[in-house]
């Protein structure tokens, strides 16, 4: 019997092996499938399976992701006739943007992410309707709040508006008659645009804002169409300082988050002081501040009280950075007293301040006569999170600093300068602003200007009179003669 079931169990065996490898066969030549199988994968497969070699996925890669070469970079250019043209110290690169329908119709995005040349392209949008040809369109007006004078001053500042500006994600089109507002593919959405003025800040959702009637609103584009609706976000809340930026500034990081109650002391009850609860709403850092800003990654925030002397505290509301009135290093005179203060405004000229970036921080000094009071003027420094001071060339004044780049001034030349004390656009410049998005633009008053990224590298010619910011991933720049729209994209992950 013991035989038996051997010899049984045996040729049990041999027939379930048969009926797997005919089933093997059979699916291997199609004729049939199960659903919970990706058949192209495995079929993919099973080849190096049989011939023994192992599996090689290959990245992804079309037109786009091919490896680039460096373009010219300004850290190379040393003379102002040397660059865009003319006698160069450095090979000039054929430029010739990619078509972003086609990018988009090969899985590319537009996008606010930071740019990275391995990752990041500038593609152009061919515009079905060219915008007027004209750089500027009408004269608008901005409200800015000022404490140069020692007191609180909001005034409004006259700007011309230029024909095209991007804003975080959308077009606005000054015709020079009516205000639109273009989706990002330079089509017109909103013909009844005039009187709403963006606010450079985001609500709580990352929706960019726009001021009309004295009240808040966002846009949402729906299968029912483009429309403006009137928001409830509590401006409060917003970043300290308005001006372009990519949809985590000012953002709560560190488990830290801001609340305010009305001061007690204040008859009035116009005043507010800010505190921190952490991601239980428990307060951590009682409400003492007259200013206050987000806490960062470095778990790290900028207030003040009601002398806007900057201190910058901990998690737990401990005072790491502060200056007593003494500044000990050299340059500075010992009779002055120095303290660090809140920007004197809260608009793009202090864009660095406040919130920390690649380390470090942007802070006004400001210096008075110790013996009669005066005030004796100001200075802008970098410092870190220890509170050195970063050493900068002297001569120099920084005008801005964002994404580890000083924007630094001399006799009227801007250059630009990482945080390591390399020179990634040399000082022969007469125009330039800050970096967004990971890009910037620098070039001539009167002359063409270009855009590059963080470590130099032209990513848009000398071929522009005017380019904007990057804000949401849209650039706008005139030639002179036309209008272009370009866009910034990557491959979703």
């Amino acid at each position: 019997m013991k035989t038996f079931m051997k010899g049984l169990v045996k040729v049990l065996l041999i027939v379930l092996l048969l009926v797997i490898t005919a089933a093997a066969v059979l699916y291997i030549e199609g004729y049939y499938d199960f659903t919970f199988i990706d058949r192209k994968r495995v079929m993919n497969v099973l080849p190096a399976l049989i011939s023994g070699e192992e599996e090689t996925v290959s990245p992804y890669q079309d037109a786009y992701t091919a490896p680039r070469a460096p373009g010219d970079n300004l850290s190379q250019f040393t003379h102002p006739e040397a660059v865009g043209g003319g006698e160069s110290d450095a090979e000039t690169e054929a430029f010739e943007l990619l078509d972003a329908a086609e990018a988009i119709s090969n899985g590319w995005i537009i996008t606010d992410t930071d740019y990275d040349r391995s990752t990041h392209i500038i593609t152009e949008r061919k515009l079905i309707a060219q915008p007027k040809a004209s750089l500027t369109g009408r004269t608008t007006s901005k409200k800015v709040t000022d404490w140069s004078s020692g007191s609180v001053e909001t005034r409004s500042e006259s700007r011309v508006r230029y024909t095209l500006e991007p804003y975080m994600g959308w077009v606005i089109y000054d015709d020079g008659a009516a205000l639109s507002l273009m989706d990002s593919s330079g089509v017109v959405r909103l013909t009844a645009f005039d009187g709403a003025e963006p606010v450079w800040f985001r609500d709580s959702y990352g929706r960019p804002l726009f001021r009309y009637g004295g009240d808040l609103y966002f846009v949402t584009d729906a299968s029912s169409g483009v429309r403006m609706y009137k928001s409830d976000y509590n401006p409060l809340f917003a970043p300290a300082l308005k001006l372009n930026a990519s949809p985590d500034y000012g953002t709560a990081k560190s488990g830290r988050y801001q609340f305010y109650l009305p001061d007690p002391d204040d008859p009035e009850g116009d005043r507010i002081l800010w505190g921190y609860v952490d991601d239980m709403r428990e307060t951590v850092i009682d409400a003492q501040y007259e200013y206050a800003v987000s806490f960062g990654d470095e778990g790290l925030a900028c207030v003040a009280e009601s002398d806007r002397i900057l201190r910058v505290i901990d998690k737990n509301g401990h005072t790491v950075i502060y200056e007593n009135g003494q500044a000990d290093r050299a340059g500075v005179r010992k009779d002055l007293d120095c303290r660090f203060i809140w920007p004197l405004t809260d608009d793009e000229s202090q864009r660095g301040a406040l919130y920390f970036d690649h380390g470090y921080l942007r802070v006004t000094e400001a210096y008075t006569e110790r013996r009669t009071g005066e005030s004796a003027g100001t200075a802008e420094l970098l410092i870190s999170a220890d509170g050195t001071v970063f050493d900068y060339p002297s001569g120099y004044e920084l005008k801005y600093y964002s994404y580890g780049i000083l924007v630094l001034e001399k006799d009227g030349c801007y250059g630009m300068m990482d945080v390591r004390g390399n020179w990634i656009a040399q000082p022969i410049y007469t125009y330039v602003t800050p970096f967004c998005e990971g890009l910037a633009v620098i070039g001539f008053e009167d002359g063409k200007k270009c855009m590059v990224d963080t470590e130099g590298n032209i990513v848009l010619p000398f071929e522009y009179d005017w380019i904007s910011e990057c804000s949401g991933g849209l650039v706008t720049a005139w030639d002179g003669s036309a209008w272009h729209l370009m866009s910034k994209m990557a491959k979703p992950k």
